[in-house]
């Protein structure tokens, strides 16, 4: 039996009180006269949502820092993985500085008010963080986890495309390879969305969503070696939340902003997926 890598297991971990808390919190706001706002509340700009994917990206930096100095790895980093592990140190210290766990308001900053470079680095984060609370902003972050830890990812595993490990580019993506359980965590964020649409091209969510369900249920039927039994929890917490979400889908239509919540969600399933190929590559 292969042996489960530690960073499965914390992401697992992570997952499953992320996961229980949100089943809780959508279960009391639905059923629960007295907790009817608690979704709204957690969910609202600068909630609990928010701050947890704070922590992660905090998290991802310091981690990255530490795997991208770790001592006995060091002499044997390729270049490539180097400029990687850097990239990804921009990336989490960007999604803090940009603050897109904050929406920002619809009033525009003139470009004439614009001066000096601090203005203008307060200009363009103000402006990158109000595209990405906008509706397309945020589809777009939808499609770029589906493609990245859904889709690619499963068809992978259903052909069972192998990576030549020998050939130096084919051991750089074996090992940004996203697991199966960064499909279930980034299915389960794209689960927190309303049933019922104002827009016919809003459906994307749910079409998405479809995709990537099929294609893991192939995958479960086809490869059903390859589940473990973190692989089956997570696809338990997945249908649970599938079903909770169908029953309480009136929550999130209307004027509740879920995104912050499945924002988290993403958030964790990149710290999850970054820890594990820096640790993979940094043993």
């Amino acid at each position: 039996m292969e042996r489960v890598e530690t960073t499965e297991v914390l992401f697992s971990s992570l997952f499953f009180l992320l996961a229980i808390f949100t089943l809780l919190v959508v279960g009391l706001s639905q059923y629960a006269k007295n907790f009817s706002q608690l979704f709204a509340l957690v969910a609202k700009e600068r909630g609990l949502y928010a701050v947890l994917l704070n922590l992660f990206m905090t998290v991802g930096f310091f981690s990255t820092l530490f795997f991208l100095f770790r001592p006995r790895a060091r002499p044997r980093l390729s270049l490539r993985y180097k400029i990687s592990m850097t990239g990804m140190l921009f990336l989490f210290f960007g999604t803090l500085l940009l603050g897109l766990s904050v929406k920002m308001g619809n009033g525009s900053i003139e470009r004439e008010s614009v001066a000096g470079i601090m203005d203008w680095l307060y200009y363009i984060r103000q402006s990158l963080a109000r595209w990405f609370g906008s509706y397309w902003g945020e589809r777009a972050l939808d499609w770029l986890f589906f493609f990245s830890f859904v889709f690619l990812p499963l068809l992978i595993w259903i052909n069972e495309m192998e990576f030549d490990r020998n050939d130096l580019l084919g051991h750089y993506f074996h090992s940004l390879r996203p697991s199966i359980n960064l499909s279930i965590g980034t299915l389960f964020g794209m689960s927190i969305q309303p049933l019922f649409k104002e827009s016919w091209w809003e459906y994307n969510e749910l079409a998405l969503l479809g995709l990537g369900l099929v294609l893991l249920a192939i995958l479960f039927y086809k490869k059903r070696h390859y589940f473990g039994f973190y692989e089956i929890f997570n696809m338990v917490l997945l249908g649970m939340a599938l079903l909770l979400m169908a029953l309480a889908h009136p929550l999130f239509e209307g004027y509740i902003d879920y995104y912050e919540a499945k924002k988290a969600f993403y958030g964790l399933v990149l710290l999850g997926w970054s820890a594990r190929w820096m640790d993979r590559i940094t043993r």
